[in-house]
């Protein structure tokens, strides 16, 4: 099992509380989410390295873990770490099949950072939300 993130740990940790967890043995890696790097550096270079070079070390800690667990392989293959960069081969394009349905063309396949995708706000207010309000709570008096 591997969790990109906090929100996918706390989901995964959620969902061993219930019985359908019960008694399974798994392998569990927590990554650190890709999109991290670049969003809590904030354009600085030597944080954004600083960064990458912590969730590289991080990847390269759960993959040993998953490595034996995954098994299968037709090919025998060693375990090749990442580096303290990605490099470009370590870029690839997501192949379509592999995507969810209706998910919108070039969003999650590119090459391009995650980070990079949503366009820039034009000022420093927050973005308007297109939601709309909660219902009021029990009371009738609102949230």
């Amino acid at each position: 099992m591997v969790a990109f993130g906090h929100l996918a740990d706390r989901a995964f940790r959620g969902w061993l509380a219930t019985p359908a967890a019960q008694g399974r043995e798994l392998v569990y890696a927590h990554p650190t989410h890709p999109t991290q790097p670049e969003a809590s550096s904030r354009g600085d270079q030597q944080r954004y390295a600083s960064a990458m070079r912590a969730m590289l070390t991080n990847w390269n800690r759960g993959l040993e873990l998953l490595f034996p667990a995954v098994g299968g392989s037709e090919v025998p293959r060693d375990l090749v770490p990442y580096g303290e960069a990605l490099e470009p081969g370590d870029l690839a394009e997501i192949p379509a099949a592999d995507l969810p349905a209706g998910l919108p063309r070039g969003w999650a396949s590119s090459r391009r950072s995650p980070t990079a995708r949503a366009p820039p706000r034009s000022s420093g207010a927050p973005p308007s939300s297109s939601r709309s309000p909660r219902p009021p709570g029990p009371s009738g008096a609102g949230p």
